[in-house]
């Protein structure tokens, strides 16, 4: 799963949870350099997983009806 704003890229694994990746894409479009482990950066890695989370059980909730 994964969520791209304006600046940011997140990917998360369901099937990996401690595989998580971000990407700022105003200062790295081609992914070189993950952010995600970077201590700085874990309430950007919580905020996007939070919005992943939300879209995901919005579209199990969808289709249960």
């Amino acid at each position: 799963y994964g969520y791209r704003d304006d600046v940011w890229k997140f990917i998360g694994y369901d099937d990996k949870p401690d595989l998580i990746e971000l990407y700022n894409h105003r200062e790295d479009k081609k992914e070189t350099k993950n952010l995600a482990l970077l201590p700085q950066y874990a309430d950007k890695v919580e905020y996007y997983r939070s919005i992943c989370d939300s879209i995901i059980k919005r579209l199990i909730s969808d289709r249960a009806e």
